[in-house]
């Protein structure tokens, strides 16, 4: 990759990072949930998942929907449909109805396809967040059984070296998070690197692990099953300062990379067109699920406790919107838009 990044850019990818004094973050108290608005829900709640079973996606919302369902006393059933980056499930949540009965389980993806151009979401208009409950930071990992390299100082020496183009598996290719904080760290390493898309879980592990890519690039709790089996090695972590939990893996900082990363966030939403008590509805029983023991034991399984705050809707839309911008203004200097 040699697009060219300049220090401004850099300095606003710091607005995405989360923080205690962020916008919308919550205490952890427990908030009752309304009453049922008009008897809603009656009956099952369908969510769609952009990606397939297994996945971090589907793992997070399976987790939120069985504690929801738990407070709204209905079934939560659950449509995974890959393909496209995430995006392929997106004309299926546009035309279903707009009753609160089907809602869409997306990541950052809704933010960067609107600021690439990729989809037909615009955030405020067709799609709204009910909630923000997840967010996390990234890690590159090797297979641990690859010679040419055991950690990132002997990955980009061997890169440097040969010159080789190192391609990663990623769920997202040109135009996603995951592209921007590789092409950032493809710059500011001297190396080249390659994202490459894999829509299905399954399929980017199997990538990895069959050495057809030299890197991995996913969230800690993602690697976290096969960093303890022995099969992948995690190198570097995507975040300016790691937690005490990763301490012995090099962060950003360590390698004397100076850009600001932006979290990944998992969100659950609908569409505007929804009835506001319905909507106000599931975003109140969506933070009553985030406080639960289920969903804290969830996110403690993960690693996303270390990063994880609750945004509202109205928190939710705000930070999802300062995102945009910050990918907008990405996306112009790599070259991807206008």
């Amino acid at each position: 990759m040699n697009a060219s990044i300049p220090s401004p850019l850099r300095g606003m990818l710091a607005v995405c990072l989360l923080s205690l004094s962020g916008l919308g973050v919550a205490d952890a108290q427990t908030t009752e949930a309304p009453e049922k608005p008009d008897g809603y829900p009656s009956r099952d709640i369908t969510v769609m998942i952009p990606f397939g079973t297994g996945g971090g996606s589907d793992q997070m919302m399976r987790a939120l929907g069985a504690e929801m369902a738990r407070i709204m006393g209905v079934d939560f059933r659950y449509t995974n449909k890959s393909g496209a980056g995430g995006l392929a499930a997106i004309p299926d949540f546009l035309v279903a109805p707009t009753d609160g009965y089907t809602l869409l389980q997306h990541h950052d993806a809704v933010v960067t396809g609107q600021a690439a151009g990729k989809h037909n979401l615009v955030i405020g208009e067709n799609i709204v967040p009910i909630c923000i409950p997840q967010q996390d930071f990234s890690q590159l990992f090797i297979n641990a059984e690859d010679d040419r390299f055991d950690d990132w100082e002997s990955l980009v020496e061997y890169a440097q070296e040969t010159g080789e183009t190192l391609r990663v598996a990623a769920s997202s290719g040109q135009g996603s998070h995951e592209h921007s904080m590789v092409t950032l760290i493809s710059e500011g390493s001297g190396i080249d690197l390659e994202v490459v898309p894999f829509g299905d879980p399954g399929e980017r592990v199997s990538a990895i692990l069959g050495q057809h890519v030299a890197l991995y690039y996913d969230q800690p709790g993602e690697g976290r099953p096969y960093v303890e089996e022995g099969q992948l090695t995690p190198v570097l972590s995507i975040v300016e300062e790691a937690p005490d939990a990763f301490s012995h893996i090099p962060d950003l900082r360590d390698v004397g990379l100076e850009f600001n990363p932006t979290l990944k966030f998992r969100a659950l939403w609908a569409s505007p067109e929804v009835p506001e008590e319905r909507r106000d509805y599931l975003e109140a029983v969506c933070r009553q699920a985030a406080d639960s023991e289920g969903w804290q034991d969830y996110l403690e399984r993960t690693y996303t406790h270390l990063n994880s705050r609750f945004y509202g809707s109205e928190e939710g839309t705000e930070f999802a919107s300062q995102m945009l911008e910050t990918y907008r203004t990405t996306f112009r200097d790599l070259g991807i838009i206008d």
